[in-house]
């Protein structure tokens, strides 16, 4: 029997009823809930929400039921990495709402650590956090060489504490990750993807990470003797694979000597992101990087594509007129269009962008940056646009239960890679492009199965929704 059918029998019992006596009392068809209670085939989602109703289930007991079945429909495996994309993307929405710093600087010291015993703070998160500090006070650019496990929070948790402190740092941090080769441990690379990207993305701290894949898992890790460590000019720190005791050295050689061996291992090691921080540097990089033989698109951002709202010699037009210093590129932004013209896209978006766009006239993310606030009958004359957008561009509006990042767009090239654009209204740009074959996947998937998840509405239900934003836009010019 499976997680989900033990369940359904536990529940019955719990309930001081059985199968017989439920089909009675209800509308259940006998045959199918007493082959669901023995595992031998699942009923249909709305048979199981009916099931839940008739036993009068509480709503936390009900989605724990809804999460057992769902992995029994599609995989725990496959479940787990799409539930850690999705609070990935809720995640950067909270960020992004704050800054990049969800850490709240603590008022007392000893609560900057995170792991304090009855004792008080032990000598392995004094180390670790004081040698952090001093790197983060220096006045000099200071360079840190880590491959502290990624998959810990403990260590990102001070980091963005000391950044938020000293947010005038000269601190570089270069992180070298292992990823999992074992398809079946996939989850673990997603979590590593969700600690690095606020370190990634803050743009007050310059930190890059760098992978490598390995058959050894954390756990395993634990039995090696002092696997981890953290170089800085001044010392460097020995961690135990328990992540529970350090040996801090501050002899010189001992310092260059690991610093050397970290450099010649470089030849092993892959960036998790090749990124570019200007407009024209962004394009060019992005350009190169879209695969070749690409059929399919999924996009996830806060707004339509700006290209199924404006014409390209609008965006021609409002470029030279409102950012000349861009308008030697934004033809070949145009001139690149067909790329996507000739492509099928699956495109989701979230209503508070959209509303965004209504209320404001400005469009976030991507090129649509560089544009100034359309105006009222501009708007309007976009919704129209969209509603007749290309037939190979199919639109989801995501629902209320998920929420998207205003200034990140995430774009999957099938399961090859996927890029991240992240370009704000003062047309700062950063282009992270993750190539990581696992990661891709699991965003392929994710992506895959949102047309037919409860987290977007249909494409009919889109349209219907444009359409009324569109006729309250129409009764503001009356």
């Amino acid at each position: 029997m499976s997680k989900f059918s033990e369940k359904c029998k536990a529940l019955l019992q719990e309930n001081g009823t059985n199968v017989y006596r439920l089909s009675n009392d209800s509308s259940l068809e006998r045959t199918t809930l007493q082959r669901m209670v023995t595992g031998k085939r699942l009923p249909g989602i709305e048979f199981v929400k009916q099931f839940c109703r008739e036993l009068r289930m509480p709503l936390a007991e009900e989605k724990h039921l809804i999460e057992l079945y769902k992995m029994e429909v599609i995989g725990e495996e496959v479940y787990r990495n799409r539930q850690c994309i999705h609070n990935l993307i809720r995640y950067l929405f909270r960020l992004e709402k704050s800054g990049y710093h969800e850490q709240q600087i603590p008022k007392s010291r000893e609560l900057i650590f995170g792991k304090v015993h009855s004792g008080g703070v032990t000598d392995y998160d004094y180390l670790i956090y004081s040698t952090l500090e001093k790197c983060f006070q220096n006045e000099k650019p200071v360079s840190i060489y880590t491959n502290y496990p990624a998959t810990d929070t403990y260590f990102f948790r001070q980091i963005q504490i000391l950044n938020r402190r000293y947010p005038d740092n000269k601190v570089r941090i270069e992180h070298r990750v292992h990823f999992q080769i074992n398809t079946a441990l996939m989850a673990a690379n997603l979590q590593i993807l969700y600690n690095v990207m606020p370190l990634t993305l803050s743009g007050t701290l310059d930190y890059t990470s760098c992978y490598y894949y390995s058959r050894v898992t954390d756990e395993e890790l634990c039995q090696f003797f002092l696997p981890y460590y953290i170089i800085t000019p001044t010392c460097l720190l020995e961690i135990s694979g328990d992540l529970q005791n350090v040996i801090i050295h501050t002899e010189g050689k001992k310092i260059q000597d690991y610093l050397t061996e970290y450099k010649r291992l470089n030849c092993y090691v892959k960036p998790l992101f090749q990124y570019s921080n200007t407009p024209e540097e962004a394009w060019e990089h992005y350009t190169k990087q879209i695969p070749e033989n690409v059929r399919q698109l999924h996009v996830i951002g806060a707004q339509p594509c700006y290209r199924d709202l404006i014409t390209d010699p609008d965006f021609r037009a409002c470029v030279e007129r409102h950012h000349p210093e861009f308008y030697h590129f934004a033809g070949s932004i145009v001139e690149n269009h067909s790329f996507y013209q000739n492509k099928e896209m699956n495109l989701f978006f979230s209503e508070e962008g959209l509303d965004y766009f209504c209320d404001t006239g400005k469009l976030t993310g991507q090129i649509g940056a560089l544009l100034p606030p359309l105006s009222v009958e501009e708007r309007i004359a976009a919704l129209e646009r969209f509603l007749h957008h290309n037939p190979l561009h199919h639109y989801y509006l995501f629902t209320s239960d998920i929420q998207i990042p205003f200034y990140l767009n995430f774009e999957m090239y099938g399961d090859k890679q996927f890029q991240l654009i992240q370009i704000t209204d003062e047309l700062e740009v950063s282009i992270f492009t993750v190539t990581e074959s696992s990661i891709c996947d699991a965003f392929w998937d994710y992506t895959s199965s949102l047309p037919e998840s409860e987290y977007v509405r249909t494409e009919e239900e889109t349209e219907k929704v444009v359409r009324g934003k569109l006729k309250r836009l129409r009764l503001m010019m009356e």
